[in-house]
This record gives C-alpha cells, structure tokens and sequence, in this order.
C-alpha cells in the first residue's frame, strides 16, 4: 500500500493515522467487488438461462471477520514492533508490515466476493440453479485452484479461499445435480471431442468433462515434490485428497493441502 509507505515513525501515532484512512478505504473497496460481483452473477445467470436478469443491489456486509477492523489494520505495527524485538532490521521490519497490510486487504476483497457470491446465488432463488464451480481466471493459477475448481459447491456453501486467490464462480444449471466433479483429469474412455472452448481447451460430449491438459501441470509437479510420484491419470493417487479445507476462526473455509500447518482461531492474535 503506497498509504503504508508515506508513514515516517511506524509507532502509534502512525498506526493510528494508517487505520483512520486505511479501513474506510478498504470498505469502499469491498462495496465495489459487491457490486461488481451481483452485476457479473446477474449476467452470468442472464446467459445461462436466456432471461432478463437484474443485480439485486447487494450491499457489502459489515465485519465479514468478525474482528473490528480498526484492531485488524493494526495488525502490521504490531509485525513490524516484534520483528524489531527479535533484532530485525528496520528496513525488514517494514517491509514485513507492509507485506501484512496488503494480505490483510486482499483477504478482505477476496471475502467480500465470496460472500457476496453466495448472496447473489441464494437471493435469485432458482429451483433451476443446482450449485456452483470455481472459475479460474488470469494467466496463472496455483496447483490448489486447479485442482479445487474439479469440484462443485452448494448454492449455500462458501468458497474457501487461500492467500492471493483471485478465482470468480459460475453457477450450475440444470434439472439433475451433475455429481461431484465438473471437470476431469482424465476424459472418460470413449469420449468423443464435441468442441473447444476460447483457450483451445478440448470439451468432451456425454457429461460434458473438460481435458486440462497442461494446465495440470503445476499440480503433478507439486504432488511429486510432496508425496515423491505423481499420476498424470489420476489413478495411483487420489487428487481430490490431497486437498483439505479448514474453519478459520476469523475468515471461514480455507482452501490448504492436507499436513500444512493450520493456524486456528487460538493462534489468531487480538491485535
């Protein structure tokens, strides 16, 4: 945050300039990816069901955390004071606080979009919409989100998130649940190529599988660097497995590989 860097002390009279102008800016920002997201949920059911559909005019919800967020932009000083009693330099210090705001910040965006995802999904209240995926979005996207956005959500369930996650979410329509896993790692035997989609990606007939090709790819090398072999089939190791989604005491579900260490809400500081 350039705010962070214009600071000169970084003791209390900073923290206190850094919160008063740096929560009501983050709340701005979450009522922004609100709206942005009712308007693009709006859109997507519009398509997907050939119908008018309007944004319902979601406003960004108070302490998504939990915590008053006056003590959770704090949080950087307090960083940026026990590194230097642990004999950091300033220099570091700093830039290990400056590091916390901006995780703190894009949690708090990644959180008002997951929520208001679910707002939007429930509030159209469609027998026709059945659940909802992971979408992956940008150039780049980690192993996890890969490997998570296999599968399928119900309307009231939170996406679980994880530091830095930028995925949206699509709504699944349809009379029948489709099961659990939207895409596949591998394509059913003796399924045929119906198309391609906008990247190229083959999207096989009968139920609809999608081959990932060498989007995978960081996956398998990140199950070898943990478990020593990795199955580009998907057979000898169950990937759906190696993921796990825990309860943080502050930002709900979160996204992690099983055997990770897991801060739980005890270890969550105050301040």
């Amino acid at each position: 945050m350039a705010f962070f860097q214009r600071l000169t002390s970084w003791r209390d009279a900073d923290a206190d300039t850094f919160v008063a102008g740096t929560v009501p800016m983050v709340r701005g920002a979450q009522q922004a990816m609100v709206t942005m997201t009712d308007a693009y949920i709006a859109a997507m059911l519009a398509d997907l069901l050939g119908e008018d559909i309007q944004p319902l005019g979601l406003q960004a919800e108070d302490n998504l955390r939990g915590v008053d967020a006056e003590a959770v932009y704090r949080r950087p000083f307090t960083q940026i004071w026990t590194d230097l009693s642990q004999g950091s330099l300033l220099r570091d210090a700093i830039q290990a606080g400056e590091r916390r705001s901006e995780g703190l910040a894009a949690t708090d965006l990644e959180l008002a979009k997951t929520h208001a995802s679910r707002q939007a999904l429930e509030g159209h209240d469609d027998e026709r919409i059945v659940g909802y995926r992971r979408v992956l979005t940008g150039a780049e996207n980690c192993a996890m989100c890969v490997l998570a956005s296999t599968q399928r959500y119900h309307i009231g369930d939170l996406l679980p998130i994880h530091p830095a996650c930028d995925c949206a979410v699509a709504p699944i329509i349809g009379d029948a649940d489709p099961g659990q896993i939207i895409n596949s790692v591998v394509v059913t035997e003796g399924a045929q190529a119906l198309t391609t989609n906008s990247q190229g990606v083959n999207v096989f007939s009968g139920d609809q599988l999608t081959d990932l090709g060498e989007l995978l790819e960081p996956l398998h090398e990140e199950i070898e660097k943990r478990f020593g072999k990795s199955d580009r089939g998907g057979r000898a190791l169950d990937y759906r497995k190696v993921l796990t989604v825990h309860q943080h005491g502050e930002i709900g579900p979160v996204l992690a590989v099983k055997g990770q260490h897991f801060t739980g809400p005890a270890e969550i500081p105050t301040h």
